[in-house]
Formats: C-alpha cells, structure tokens, sequence
C-alpha cells in the first residue's frame, strides 16, 4: 500500500507540473504580446509605425489563445482521464468479441475522411478483406482514431497511408506519416504515461498513445513506432488473429 501510494502521489506530482507548465506557456506569451502591442499603440503616431506591427502581435494572441482553450479541452477530456484511472487500478476491462476487423476499419475511415480532408492530408489505405479478430470493438476505434487524430495534428499537408493485413499470426496496422518524426530515444517513451515526444511545442497532457498501449497490450497484442527526426513515422499494431486467454 506504501509503494502504490508512492506511485500515486508521483503520478499527482508529474500531472499537476506538466499542466502547469503548459498553461503558463501560453499565457506568458499572451501577456508579452499584449505590453508589445501597448508600445507599438503607444507609439504608432509619433513615429509613424504602420498598423502592420499591430496585427503581427495580434496574431501571436490569437494563436496563443487557441493554444490555451486546446489545452483546456484536454484538461476537460474526462474520458481519457477516467481511462488512466482504470488502467492504472489495473480494471480496465475489455468486452472481447469475434469481429470482422475489416469493415470495422473501413467504418472508421470513412467517419474521419472529412477530418482528413480538411487537413489537407493525402489519404492512401490498402485494408485486407474479411479479417476476423477478438477484439473490443470500441477500444480499437479508439486506438485508431488516436493515431488519425495525431496525424491530422502533427502531419497536416502531408501524405498519410494506412495499410491493413494478416502478417503471420498477427492482424497487422500501419499506419505511416511524412510528418516531423519523433526525436530520436523517445520511440519507446512517447508510449508512456504524460510523455509528449520531447517537443515542447506539443499541446496535450500525453495520454492518447500511453491508452492506447495499454489497449493493445489487453488484447495480448503490440504497439510500437519507427521514426526519424525530419522523415516521418510509422505506427505499427499486431493484434493476434485467434483468441488468448485472458
């Protein structure tokens, strides 16, 4: 019970640091950008400053702001907090069923094809017919429209390709991005609770892909990424094609 209330309170310790951190950011930035934009106000008659400046620093608030209201919703993103609790009180339960993977897959995609869309990604899928896995039907959505929504995040404009298909024992998922990569020494780290790969510009607590894991790892299954700084990444899912014990 000490070791579990040790873990506890470093979880607490961590969580209520990063938000800190994360919502100081943004608002000292806001402030600075306000007293810039108070001088140049100040100023623009007596030395002729064009209104240009003025709208730079305006910019810079309304970037800033929207930083701040996403970072709010991630505090306010209950469902991913309450995921962590379970995980972490080790009952997170899965409702295991034989399911056509497939068309569970091609749902999903064609749900989020506007997402896409919008972000002006260039989308390729190859997704093998008729593959039949037990699995929890809700929990890979989940996973899934993680991966997409990071992609759409990190790698907008740039070309995404998702292929699905049986690798031996395995039903495979890879996802692939064009994307800034992941610095190197946090392909394992950015799997771990709060973790955000290391990019300070990252808005978020890090939670997405450490569910995420814990998902696949409750269907006796893997998760892992293949990245380079500058290149791109690629997220791979095995999950097992026939039933494990639980």
């Amino acid at each position: 019970m000490q070791t579990e209330l040790i873990e506890t309170t470093q979880a607490r310790d961590q969580f209520l640091s990063i938000v800190s951190h994360e919502l100081k950011s943004p608002l000292t930035s806001i402030l600075l950008s306000i007293q810039s934009q108070e001088r140049i106000l100040s100023a623009i008659n007596s030395i002729n400053l064009s209104s240009s400046e003025v709208l730079s620093s305006s910019k810079i608030i309304s970037k800033e702001i929207r930083t701040f209201v996403s970072i709010i919703d991630s505090l306010l993103d209950l469902d991913s907090l309450l995921d962590v609790a379970l995980i972490s009180e080790g009952k997170l339960l899965l409702n295991r069923k034989r399911t056509n993977l497939s068309t569970l897959i091609n749902n999903i995609l064609l749900n989020e094809e506007e997402k896409l869309k919008s972000a002006n990604i260039r989308f390729d899928k190859s997704i093998q017919k008729n593959v039949f896995v037990f699995i929890d039907k809700l929990r890979i959505e989940q996973v899934i429209k993680n991966l997409l929504s990071n992609a759409i995040k990190y790698a907008p404009g740039r070309p995404l390709n998702f292929i699905f298909s049986i690798e031996e024992d395995n039903a495979t998922i890879v996802l692939s991005d064009k994307g800034p990569g992941i610095p190197t020494g946090y392909d394992t780290k950015i799997f771990d609770r709060f973790e955000r790969a290391g990019v300070t510009s990252t808005v978020g607590l890090g939670l997405g892909l450490f569910i995420s894991k814990e998902i696949i790892l409750a269907h006796h299954g893997r998760i892992r990424v293949i990245s380079e700084a500058g290149i791109g990444s690629r997220f791979i899912i095995d999950l097992p094609l026939t039933r494990e014990k639980d």
